[in-house]
């Protein structure tokens, strides 16, 4: 069976922080969030089922089966416990491996996540998953990011490569019919999140266009939220420092 693909950075002399990035990303959407994190800090950046390096298990591409894929190899790492970061998708899917496996889970810090609202702006994914070229590729993100954000040109680029792997765009367009059906994305029920007992954290922008942050509702008492003024969705991008602070808080 295809491995999960991941890239690690920094020591290894503590628990590590894993990075699970958003519907057609890829694992170097972390750069400008890892760049500003201390070296002793170690990070596990994956490419989720279905994308990039481990685009070999389109068949697993489900946030359910993604959850526990990721939990898998990392028992293969021998990763006994860990922090987790997700955004978006990343996001539904890093809340999933906490809800399997909480002893694991240091800290939960998630940036505009997928499965905690109905409303889902499935056109802007459609676009997103059809994007092929740069230019293709900017203007579907436009609206993904806050007013005055343009997407960085070698991220675009990165992007633009991936799209190119055989199969790629088609996994993508496959998926959004599987999480974005009719403007609605499946929600993770809440007696589940109250569950949760480790940290957790969310944050959200107030100009998001694909995953509203007004529909979060009835979080449970210890779940931490930040929203950011004129912020949109791609967070990792157009707040890095304040994603990496979160982290490094996180595990302080």
């Amino acid at each position: 069976m295809t491995a999960l693909f991941s890239k690690s950075e920094g020591a290894d002399s503590q628990p590590p922080v894993v990075l699970l990035h958003g519907f057609g990303g890829h694992h170097g959407v972390w750069a400008d969030v890892r760049a500003r994190l201390s070296p002793d800090i170690r990070t596990i950046a994956y490419d989720l089922p279905g994308h990039g390096g481990s685009l070999g298990l389109s068949e697993a591409v489900s946030p359910r089966r993604s959850a526990l894929l990721i939990l898998d190899d990392l028992r293969q790492q021998d990763v006994a416990s860990f922090h987790l970061v997700g955004h978006s998708m990343g996001g539904a899917i890093a809340t999933l491996i906490a809800l399997s496996e909480p002893g694991r889970v240091l800290s939960l810090t998630l940036l505009a996540p997928g499965g905690y609202g109905e409303s889902i702006d499935e056109a802007i994914m459609r676009r997103f998953a059809h994007a092929q070229s740069v230019e293709e590729l900017a203007d579907a993100l436009h609206p993904m990011c806050g007013a005055g954000h343009k997407p960085d040109p070698a991220e675009l680029k990165a992007l633009a490569r991936m799209r190119q792997l055989p199969g790629q765009r088609d996994v993508l367009i496959d998926l959004v019919g599987r999480i974005a059906r009719d403007g609605r994305q499946g929600v993770i029920p809440g007696d589940l999140l109250s569950t949760l007992t480790m940290p957790v954290r969310m944050i959200w922008g107030d100009n998001d266009q694909v995953l509203n942050p007004n529909q979060v509702k009835d979080l449970p008492a210890h779940f931490r939220v930040q929203r950011l003024a004129g912020k949109g969705h791609m967070l990792l991008e157009e707040v890095p420092d304040v994603v990496a602070q979160a982290i490094c808080d996180a595990i302080g």
